[in-house]
């Protein structure tokens, strides 16, 4: 039979575009609403419906087709069409009703319905591919990825999402609905419903500490049949979630945005408890900030003072830095003539002819001058005796490259990490 509708709708839509007028139908016809995908099991009958208006106020004829395709996506022939599939049952309606058949359970193939729509000018229009899905009753389970073994680690306050998901689109087996149970450490028995949650994700609430699993069981009630996923038969399966308090690390420091888990903490923690280093707020360190012309002589004159065993206190002027560039000229840790302005960022070289005359003896005092500013193109690596002092001290690092690249500027962050290590190299006692 199947061959027959087959051969003789070719001949008609053969003739139909054959005659049709130079509108298109995508013009003339406008399909609405498309046929849905729809799965039961052998027996069942089940219902596509298309929407359909047509411009020029006519009639429309609809006319529906059965069809398969291979796994490899070829569309089977009239013979194997025909052979494959029995219980079709053809309309003229904007509705077909279709049998679910054994032939139907075929595992090489898809199945699908899909329908032609004509008005009497000879318009046509064709709709998208509905697929069919059948299922044999009492042999299906549905399967879920449980995460087995799955574990998540969590803080109070944490927010933790646990996802199922099962291989089988809904397109397949119709609308799902989701259940998910917890249980504590006593063990799957004592598992119990979580209200309210049919979705395929679970928000778990992180107030109170301790370890609980989760999983969840997935149904399928399509057409009075209800079938459900594997419950799982130990905590190994289910997703287990360990919440911990959260551990307060003491943090003396008043800066907001640095955390006792910064990798230049332990090193911004000795500078700032020693007095050389501060915030640019009195809560705000601003480590990614790039460190100043000024900034580095205040540096170098308070490391300076603390290394002599000075009780020096350095009394503010009219500009912040001032008491610092008198000193440090004082000190012979800088000349008359700076490198840059103050509010300038400082490059490495820069700042590496500044500090090593924290290294110099004191007794060689007119030795203690920086040099001219020295720059990438004409500073090959060590010919700067400032660079090498600081390279060799270990104050001061090589990039990965194995270059010094002279001409970088300093973060705040890395200026705490070189000031500490001259305070250790200088061995001052805080």
């Amino acid at each position: 039979m199947l061959k027959r509708i087959a051969a003789v709708m070719s001949a008609v839509l053969i003739l139909l575009f054959a005659f049709s007028p130079t509108v298109s139908a995508a013009d003339v016809i406008k399909i609405t609403q498309q046929p849905s995908a729809g799965s039961g099991y052998v027996g069942d009958k089940l219902s596509f419906t298309v929407k359909a208006s047509d411009s020029a106020g006519k009639k429309l004829d609809y006319q529906w087709f059965f069809g398969s395709k291979k796994s490899d996506g070829t569309v089977l022939s009239d013979t194997e069409l025909s052979n494959a599939n029995t219980g079709f049952e053809g309309t003229e309606t904007a509705t077909l009703t279709l049998t679910l058949t054994v032939d139907m359970l075929a595992t090489d193939r898809v199945f699908y319905v899909y329908c032609i729509i004509s008005d009497s000018d000879g318009n046509v229009a064709k709709t998208d591919e509905a697929q069919v899905v059948a299922l044999e009753d009492g042999d299906y389970e549905i399967p879920v990825n449980y995460r087995p073994g799955g574990e998540i680690e969590a803080v109070i306050g944490d927010e933790v999402m646990i996802t199922v998901g099962t291989t089988i689109s809904e397109a397949q087996i119709g609308v799902l609905s989701y259940q998910w149970f917890t249980f504590n450490e006593d063990g799957i028995e004592s598992a119990k419903p979580i209200e309210g949650e049919n979705k395929p994700y679970l928000t778990v609430p992180t107030k109170n500490a301790g370890i609980n699993y989760y999983y969840c069981i997935i149904t399928n009630d399509k057409n009075g049949k209800v079938i459900k996923s594997e419950t799982p038969e130990d905590s190994s399966q289910a997703v287990m979630v360990t919440v911990t308090e959260i551990v307060e690390t003491e943090n003396p420091l008043p800066f907001r945005d640095v955390s006792a888990g910064d990798v230049f903490y332990v090193d911004l923690r000795l500078a700032y408890e020693s007095g050389i280093i501060n915030g640019k707020t009195n809560e705000l360190f601003c480590p990614d900030d790039k460190l100043t012309t000024a900034e580095t002589v205040k540096l170098a004159s308070c490391i300076h003072a603390l290394a002599v065993g000075r009780n020096y206190t350095f009394e503010p002027g009219e500009n912040w830095y001032t008491v610092y560039y008198d000193y440090a000229i004082a000190n012979l840790l800088i000349g008359e003539e700076l490198p840059s302005e103050p509010d300038s960022a400082i490059t490495r070289v820069q700042f590496a002819e500044i500090f090593s005359n924290l290294l110099k003896n004191e007794e060689n005092a007119e030795n203690m001058v920086t040099q001219p500013s020295l720059t990438g193109e004409n500073m090959p690596l060590f010919e700067s005796e400032a660079v090498s002092a600081m390279i060799s001290s270990g104050v001061m690092e090589l990039y990965p490259d194995g270059e010094f690249h002279p001409d970088d500027y300093i973060d705040r962050s890395d200026a705490a990490v070189i000031t500490a290590r001259m305070i250790e190299l200088l061995n001052i006692s805080l």
